[in-house]
C-alpha cells in the first residue's frame, strides 16, 4: 500500500512538469494502478452496465435540452433581425 500523501506529492510534481527518478515514477505508476483498481471495484461488474445506461440517458436528456435552447436562440435571433429591419425601414 502506497502512502497517499507521498503519491499525491509525486503526482503534483509530475503535473507541474518536474522530473521524477525511476523509483519515484515506479511508485507513482503503482499508486495509479492501486487507485484504478479501487475505483473499478467500487463500480462492480453489474454496476458498470447500470452506470453506462444512466450516462446514456443523461447524454440524451442533455442533447434534447441543447436542441431546445438552440431553437430558442434561433427564434430570438430571427425576431431581432425582423425588429432591426423594421426599425431601419420605418425610422
Amino acid at each position: 500500500m502506497i502512502d497517499n500523501k507521498i503519491a499525491l506529492s509525486l503526482h503534483d510534481r509530475t503535473m507541474r512538469g518536474e522530473s521524477l527518478s525511476a523509483d519515484e515514477r515506479a511508485l507513482l505508476e503503482s499508486w495509479y494502478q492501486q487507485e484504478d483498481a479501487a475505483e473499478s471495484a467500487g463500480f462492480g461488474a453489474a454496476g458498470t452496465e447500470t452506470t453506462i445506461t444512466l450516462l446514456r440517458s443523461q447524454v440524451d436528456a442533455t442533447l434534447e435540452q441543447l436542441s431546445a435552447v438552440i431553437k430558442q436562440i434561433q427564434r430570438v435571433t430571427d425576431e431581432n433581425a425582423a425588429l432591426s429591419r423594421e426599425m431601419w425601414c420605418n425610422p
